[in-house]
């Protein structure tokens, strides 16, 4: 059975019109969540605003949120195309935004228990491991 063009249409608008909606209400939701925020300049490479954002939110010794927050961002900067900016950017927020550097590293754990329950892509691996590498790196140095 095979809907007319007048039902077929009648069963777009909907869909469509909630799109829009979504759509719309997307920017507020990142507006209004320090966590969408925060994965968003993370995933942009903005390690110093992601710093000022997470310490605004008082994230530095929430490690499950953190966690949360660079494994959406990780997600984002890997389909954008932008790994490198990813784990600069957590490299450089998590010290310059007081993240312990015992917090970072539960953070991470914490990130790793979440991907492997919901799957990763090999890029997305790589730049996870970058990424704990290179933040490693900036609390020793």
């Amino acid at each position: 059975m095979t809907l007319s063009c007048a039902a077929r249409r009648i069963a777009v608008v909907p869909a469509a019109m909630a799109a829009a909606a979504l759509a719309a209400v997307l920017p507020a939701v990142a507006a209004t969540d320090p966590a969408v925020a925060i994965a968003q300049s993370l995933a942009a490479g903005d390690g110093p605003g992601a710093a000022q954002q997470i310490e605004s939110a008082g994230f530095e010794h929430d490690s499950r949120r953190l966690a949360h927050v660079i494994v959406e961002g990780g997600h984002l900067a890997v389909r954008n195309h932008n790994g490198d900016g990813f784990r600069d950017a957590v490299a450089f927020a998590f010290p310059h935004s007081g993240v312990p550097f015992s917090g970072a590293m539960a953070t991470f754990g914490l990130a790793a228990t979440e991907v492997a329950a919901t799957g990763v892509t090999p890029d997305e691996a790589l730049v996870g491991g970058e990424t704990i590498a290179a933040t490693t790196k900036a609390y020793l140095i």
